[in-house]
């Protein structure tokens, strides 16, 4: 197979062959040669291609900052998606822990890196922060549930798609509002 490099690559990597190679893999048959003229099947690229206009963007900032009618998790969740690009598990899985105050400053902590968040989001997700953690019977004996984003049972974090639904409804489109947000940051000079 012109261009492969070792069994079921191609140059550069990432694609397979067709699954017809590791099914007679599987049944003990005769595997398929190299020879034979069975090409690569690579996935789909995964770079994204929706994205929000500038006005759009800043329109759904907006409404996360300012809409009181939203409910706070879903604005500190959206903010976060729309300013920094994180995933909606990524939030789900934050901590109170995570968030820091010190010198005038909230900071957000993301992978061992601290985020510095603006003003007007850093009073947001101190705001939510200080709520107290919702409690279940269970809960109560054992240590106070630390999750930002709690879910059903608070000793678990929220369900992202929960996060996903409860934005959608309130017109706030997570994966190109992430991907617009990631594309800010790049071409940002640090």
């Amino acid at each position: 197979m012109a261009g492969a490099e070792g069994p079921g690559l191609a140059a550069g990597g990432g694609c397979a062959l067709r699954p017809f190679h590791s099914c007679c893999r599987r049944a003990k048959q005769r595997p398929v040669k190299a020879s034979w003229p069975i090409g690569p099947v690579c996935r789909p690229s995964a770079a994204p291609v929706d994205f929000l206009d500038d006005s759009e963007q800043a329109r759904q900032l907006r409404t996360c900052l300012n809409d009181t009618g939203m409910p706070l998790d879903l604005r500190v969740a959206a903010a976060l998606v729309l300013v920094y690009g994180l995933t909606l598990t990524r939030i789900a899985y934050l901590t109170r822990d995570d968030i820091t105050h010190s010198g005038g400053q909230t900071w957000l902590r993301h992978h061992g890196h601290r985020l510095l968040l603006p003003p007007r989001l850093a009073a947001l997700t101190r705001q939510f922060a200080s709520q107290p953690a919702p409690a279940a019977t269970l809960t109560r004996l054992a240590a106070p549930p630390r999750w930002l984003f709690p879910g059903n049972d608070p000793t678990r974090p929220a369900n992202p798609a929960h996060l996903f639904t409860g934005l959608s409804r309130h017109g706030i489109t997570t994966h190109a509002g992430r991907h617009t947000a990631i594309r800010t940051l790049a071409a940002e000079p640090p």
